[in-house]
């Protein structure tokens, strides 16, 4: 058990989930973006909080978490019956599927975007299956949450999808309101979420390039197969991490994740607070596949449900987790203290992507 702590404001760092801001009875809590691009709840008037303890009773961070273990689980390979949700997906196109179930049954649903706007990833409302499309593709950022999360009436019924402690979080919410039965929360495999401040520094790297950062991205782009498929692009602008991409090296070399998500991280592998966890199926079983293959794991009854009533619409077929976390990723990074400091603190100081990456390739040899 962690150290216990009166509210959130006495942690160093945390997964940045936003659950706390809805939680506090007296709406003192906001997330803001620390120095190192990455979100935290924060307390502006200290003398307002009522000492309740409902955001760390709430917090994934601070809390004891008891893993799924694989004889509560089921395993599925699963695509969408429908070429084109399947070829607009990062993979399978199940989540999607899971959506449009949900909402024929009468849910909402909170998923994630891309503001043009905010040039950042945040959770939402969604009230019909139009709106959610928007949430349709991997994003590889840090989602802001405030403002969906508090959204949520808990008298609805809810489908929600977020990482896994976004969703280990809102999970001890749920049962704190006694609202279990009207949520289905779907979580997914979590590389980890890099700092904003990367993000920032190759939006500004293209757009001394000449283009036009305003426009909808996309981070996963199966034209060159699935397999190949990590692909930034916009409707005139497209780069591989197969190609060098430095957006790519720099985040899934794991040198600027957010600190939590090293050793912190309780959700590798088939620990989860969801129903559900989605992800890309690799591995050898798929290999030659070139469309997108999903990988879902049911984790509760409510999972189960979900999976029988895809049946339909969807290809499910029942394997082993073997195959399943064949590829995933299992056990916890290194933690490459000296390259992401430096590569943290090149991006604070504004350094063009370029120079940070010759500074984070130095670094990492120490």
């Amino acid at each position: 058990m962690r150290h216990p702590v009166k509210n959130i404001s006495e942690l160093a760092y945390c997964y940045g989930c936003g659950v706390c801001t809805a939680v506090c009875p007296v709406s003192i809590i906001s997330m803001r973006e620390n120095k190192d691009g990455f979100y935290e709840p924060f307390i502006k008037n200290q003398c307002d909080c009522i000492d309740c303890g409902a955001c760390i009773r709430t917090c994934s961070f601070c809390s004891e978490h008891k893993e799924n273990t694989e004889n509560h689980s089921e395993s599925f390979a699963a695509w969408s019956l429908d070429e084109d949700i399947r070829k607009a997906s990062s993979s399978g196109g199940i989540s999607f599927e899971i959506a449009r179930r949900s909402f024929e049954e009468g849910f909402k649903a909170v998923g994630a975007r891309y503001s043009d706007k905010n040039k950042r990833v945040e959770h939402f409302i969604a009230s019909s299956l139009d709106d959610f499309g928007q949430s349709i593709g991997s994003k590889y950022l840090q989602s802001f949450t405030e403002n969906a999360f508090r959204e949520i009436d808990f008298k609805g019924r809810w489908l929600v999808t977020g990482t896994p402690c976004q969703i280990a979080s809102l999970r001890r919410l749920i049962r704190m309101r006694n609202a279990s039965d009207r949520f289905i929360l779907v979580d997914f495999f979590c590389h980890g979420v890099p700092s904003r401040l990367l993000w920032m520094r190759y939006l500004k790297k293209l757009s001394l390039k000449g283009i036009d950062v305003s426009r909808q991205f996309s981070w996963r782009d199966k034209t060159d197969g699935w397999h190949d498929s990590w692909a930034i692009s916009t409707p005139s602008y497209r780069s591989r991490w197969s190609k060098g991409d430095l957006f790519f090296n720099i985040f899934l070399g794991n040198y600027c994740l957010n600190r939590c998500c090293y050793a912190d991280c309780r959700f590798k592998g088939l620990s989860s607070e969801a129903d559900l966890r989605l992800g890309d199926f690799w591995g050898t079983k798929f290999a030659d596949n070139k469309d997108g293959v999903s990988a879902l794991i049911s984790f509760t009854d409510t999972g189960r449900k979900m999976v029988e009533s895809l049946q339909k619409t969807c290809h499910i077929e029942n394997v082993g987790h073997e195959d399943t976390m064949d590829g995933q990723i299992k056990k916890h990074y290194p933690y490459p203290a000296v390259a992401r400091f430096m590569t943290l603190a090149s991006l604070r100081a504004g350094l063009p992507l370029d120079i940070t990456d010759i500074i984070r390739r130095v670094a990492h040899h120490f």
